[in-house]
Order: structure tokens, then C-alpha cells, then sequence
């Protein structure tokens, strides 16, 4: 038998033994847990980077099956305990996913529809001058809001900030818009338009709309 095939056997039953007790212990359990107790006949650990080391030439991971293995076990163990496994939990995050794009979709068509309507305040002259600022400043924030929440998935809304903010960075309009983003935030955060596992706005997101 060759070096490298006796040491992957050793790997492979290090691994095996470890899972194998998990499985018995009655409890739910990781990979990490897996890893943490694999140790060879010789007394030494089989370490994260062992186990999850790839082929050079081809990027695939060398112990692919076994690691295949240990997922399999951990969904089998789970499903026991009445848990969810990673495939339900995945099932559920596309399904939410997809009702999240749709309450995007809402917020995009409200964007154009404040647009269309700047366009129209566009032709007219005077008195109305005051109206159409307000229109840019509304279209402004719902485009940032839609940019931010969707983390830059819709370009258009990002382009309509962008032409926004450079025409009026550093004054008073930009920062009262600001001020209406923020609040309008406040509000989301219990609301069912963000986040696939808490009803909570993540941080980096109100961090980065902080002028």
C-alpha cells in the first residue's frame, strides 16, 4: 500500500470513529465537532486543513466523499431531532428570497413612477420649480433605499443616487434627504421587507446610509 493511500485511510478512519461516536451521543452536532474529534491511532489530530485541503490541479477537495459523508450524517441527525436540515433551511431562504424581490419590485415601481412624474414637473416653469425639487428628493430616496436594501442589485437605482448626490452633495437638500432615509429605516426595521433569518435591518446597512 502506498504512503499517500495508507494516509488517507488513516484520515478516513480517524474521521469515521469521531462521527460515529457523535451519532451515538444522542445530540446535534457539525462539522467542526467532526474535525475536533478525529484523531489517528498515533495519538495526532486531523486538523480542519487536512480535511478540507483541495487538488492542486483540479480545485476539487481531496476527502470530497467523506466530507459528503459527514453532511449527510449531520442531516440525518437533525432531521431526528426535528431540526432543520441545510437543504430546508435553503428551501426556505429562496422562498423568502423571492418574496423579498417581489417587495422590491413594489419599491422600484414607486421609483418609477416618482421619475415619470419628474418628468412631467420638468416642462412646466415658475411656481412649479419648488414641486419638482421635492420630486427629485423623494425619487432620491426611495432609489437609495431600494439600492441599499438590495445591496446594489438594481442599477438603475443606484445610477438615479449617484447623478442625485453629485449634483447636490454637501447641501441642505442632501442632508434633509438623509434625515427622511434614516427615519423611513427606523420604521422597516420591524417591517417584513428585510432580512431572511431576523426581522432586524443589518447593520452595515443603516452604517453605510449614515451621511
Amino acid at each position: 500500500m502506498s504512503k499517500r493511500k495508507e494516509n488517507k485511510n488513516s484520515i478516513n478512519k480517524a474521521v469515521r470513529e469521531s462521527l460515529a461516536r457523535l451519532l451515538e451521543s444522542g445530540g446535534s452536532f457539525v462539522q467542526t465537532d467532526v474535525i475536533r474529534g478525529a484523531v489517528r491511532e498515533n495519538g495526532k489530530r486531523i486538523g480542519a486543513n487536512t480535511l478540507y485541503s483541495k487538488n492542486a490541479t483540479t480545485g476539487e477537495y481531496v476527502h470530497a466523499d467523506l466530507l459528503r459523508e459527514i453532511d449527510e450524517a449531520i442531516s440525518l441527525k437533525a432531521t431526528k431531532l426535528g431540526k432543520k436540515t441545510k437543504r430546508a433551511k435553503l428551501s426556505d431562504a429562496v422562498v423568502e428570497m423571492a418574496r423579498l424581490k417581489k417587495e422590491n419590485k413594489k419599491l422600484i415601481d414607486q421609483v418609477v413612477s416618482q421619475q415619470d412624474r419628474i418628468r412631467v414637473y420638468e416642462t412646466r416653469e415658475g411656481s412649479e420649480g419648488h414641486a419638482l425639487m421635492r420630486q427629485e428628493d423623494e425619487l432620491y430616496v426611495f432609489a437609495k433605499l431600494v439600492d441599499k436594501l438590495t445591496e446594489g442589485c438594481i442599477v438603475d437605482a443606484g445610477r438615479l443616487c449617484t447623478r442625485y448626490e453629485e449634483k447636490h452633495s454637501d447641501t441642505d437638500r442632501h442632508k434633509d434627504s438623509y434625515d427622511v432615509i434614516l427615519r423611513l429605516l427606523r420604521q422597516l426595521k420591524d417591517s417584513r421587507l428585510v432580512g431572511l433569518d431576523s426581522t432586524k435591518i443589518p447593520l452595515h446597512v443603516v452604517e453605510s446610509l449614515k451621511p
